[in-house]
C-alpha cells in the first residue's frame, strides 16, 4: 500500500492514452507509407484498404485525447484524398506535435520552443 502510494506520486500522465497516441502515429505514418508508395504500383489495393481501416480503428479508439483524436481526423482525410504531399505532410507533422504534447514529460518552456 505505501510503495502504491510512493509510486503514484512519481506517475505523471495517462500511460494508455500516451500508447494509444503513439499506435495511432505509427498506424497512421504505415497508411501514408501505401498512399504515397516509393514505387509505383508497389502497394496492392488490399494493402492499402487494410492499412486504412487499421489506421481509422486506432483513431477512434476510447482512451485517445482529444486532441490527438481530432489531429489524427485531419490527417486521415488529407491521406484519404491522396493528392497533395505537402497538405499530407503538414498534417501528419501536427499529429506528431499533439501526440508528443500529451506526453507525460512533455513540457513547453516558450510559445516557440519546446523540449
Amino acid at each position: 500500500m505505501q510503495t502504491e502510494r510512493h509510486l503514484k506520486r512519481f506517475a505523471v500522465g495517462d500511460g494508455k492514452a500516451e500508447a494509444v497516441a503513439d499506435a495511432v502515429l505509427r498506424t497512421v505514418t504505415l497508411y501514408e507509407a501505401v498512399v504515397f508508395p516509393l514505387t509505383s504500383g508497389g502497394v496492392s489495393t488490399v494493402e492499402r484498404q487494410a492499412r486504412r481501416s487499421i489506421a481509422y480503428q486506432f483513431a477512434a479508439h476510447d482512451d485517445l485525447p482529444l486532441s490527438v483524436r481530432v489531429t489524427a481526423a485531419e490527417t486521415l482525410e488529407a491521406l484519404d484524398h491522396g493528392q497533395d504531399v505537402q497538405r499530407t505532410r503538414v498534417a501528419l507533422g501536427a499529429l506528431a506535435q499533439a501526440v508528443r504534447e500529451c506526453r507525460a514529460g512533455y513540457v513547453s518552456v516558450h510559445d516557440e520552443q519546446t523540449s
